[in-house]
């Protein structure tokens, strides 16, 4: 324990790079090349990790000062976190996958793969985070069945050091079937950009639960206002996880992404809350960076997630996509859409519309808005239809909504059709009840 790793070029090693045993705690690893050569510009890759922390708590891995970073890159893992014990490890300010410049690759396979609990990848101090990009596999992964309790803060994952440029890895954080982790937070020193990348935050299998994704930029540079697009921003597989947050600064931007800004897939997927997201516009909700296909998708079968809610941080802003929010099976059931805005900005007086649709359903039982105050949804501003019950779908409730005009009831702000209830039998449309 209580050992410093300075300035050294480690790399060609047939196993790992440095590997921190057991009960090694205090530990410091800083400013050195591990797995490139001298200049931090070619790979000479570690056969394992370049830096594997095995069973042991407490050790830290750069800093905040440029002069302490590390490039950890051309390895198969750049650092690995293994076994329960080790706990409360810190990895911040290093270039993972990048040359010493942060602006090409030289990749790992997996930038950070963690299997224990309570580390910290990042932090919200100025030079804290990394640049976690140019890896061919997991920017960073968290497996089974102990890396719960981490936190990924701060950090550029898919692109350039400057973060305008996309550097993408396979997935920028890979969350495999491991619960209560928290990627991002309600600070801006949190915020995670995870742009460039095939996909951006994964959360995969039953046992991916509450997991809290918040306060980070899907798809568009560092500034919010430019798209480097993921192919989907946010899979999930999973139950009972949180995608953003009612609280200030808890959202996410989802923008900009080639395909769903959000993908509900798999009858696994259900029980999960998305709230307070910025989901196809710019970064103060004003004009549209669109996600190609939807802002969330809901598919196969999965059933009772809930997009939006009634307090007015709940509300998603689902606008300048192809479509807004597609429920997109007849599986799907029992999903509830409320509170958001769905084809404007982010103050509801004027369009940043949808492609195509507000909300497209071809599930079941799914609940537009509500009678409670904040449960109406402004559907508004789209190009098509604003709701579109599709054929088969059947038993929606659409109630307390404004289809057509803007948040305060009194200004037109038209979709071309309102509702389009088409070959889809009974539903309900408003009630006898004043909300």
């Amino acid at each position: 324990s209580n050992n410093t790793i300075r300035g050294l070029t480690i790399n060609r090693f047939e196993s790992n790079g440095i590997q921190i045993h057991a009960d090694a705690a205090n530990n410091v690893i800083e400013g050195s090349f591990i797995g490139t050569d001298v200049t931090g510009s070619m790979a000479l890759g570690n056969g394992n990790a370049g830096i594997l922390i095995g069973q042991a708590p407490d050790n830290t891995i750069g800093g905040t000062d440029p002069g302490s970073r590390n490039v950890i890159s051309g390895n198969i893992e750049g650092i690995t976190i293994a076994d329960a014990p080790a706990t409360n490890n810190v990895i911040m300010g290093n270039y993972i996958g990048t040359n010493a410049t942060g602006d090409a690759a030289i990749p790992n396979n997996v930038g950070v793969l963690v299997l224990a609990p309570g580390n910290t990848i990042g932090g919200t101090a100025p030079g804290a985070g990394n640049l976690i990009s140019g890896n061919t596999a997991q920017g960073i992964s968290l497996g089974p069945p102990n890396a719960t309790g981490n936190l990924v803060v701060g950090n550029h994952i898919g692109v350039d050091v400057s973060g305008t440029t996309g550097l993408g890895n396979d997935i920028g954080v890979w969350v495999d079937n491991v619960a209560d982790n928290t990627i991002g937070g309600t600070s801006e020193g949190a915020r995670n950009v995870i742009s460039g990348n095939r996909e951006g935050v994964t959360l995969w299998e039953a046992g991916a639960t509450g997991n809290l994704i918040q306060g980070n930029y899907v798809g568009t540079n560092a500034t919010g206002d430019a798209a480097i697009p993921n192919e989907i921003g946010i899979p999930v597989y999973s139950p009972g996880n949180t995608i953003g947050g009612a609280e200030v600064g808890a959202g996410n931007l989802i923008s900009g992404n080639t395909s769903n800004g959000v993908n509900f897939y798999g009858e696994n997927a259900t029980a999960n809350v998305v709230e307070g997201n910025l989901i196809g516009t710019d970064g103060t909700g004003t004009f549209a960076i669109g996600n190609g296909d939807s802002g969330v998708a809901i598919h196969n079968g999965a059933s009772d997630n809930t997009i939006g809610g009634t307090e007015e941080g709940a509300r998603n802003i689902l606008s300048g996509n192809t479509f807004g929010l597609l429920v997109g099976d007849f599986a799907a059931t029992g999903n509830r859409i409320r509170g958001n805005y769905i084809g404007t900005n982010a103050t509801g007086d004027a369009a940043v519309p949808n492609a195509q649709t507000g909300i497209l359903v071809w599930g079941q039982n799914t609940v537009i808005g509500g009678s409670e105050d904040g449960a109406g949804n402004v559907i508004s501003g789209n190009l098509f239809a604003g709701i579109d019950l599709g054929p088969g779908s059947t038993g929606s409730t659409i109630q307390g909504n404004y289809i057509g005009t803007d948040a305060t009831g009194s200004t037109v702000l038209g979709n071309e059709l309102g509702v389009w209830a088409n070959f889809s039998p009974a539903n309900t449309i408003g009630g006898t009840e004043p909300g």
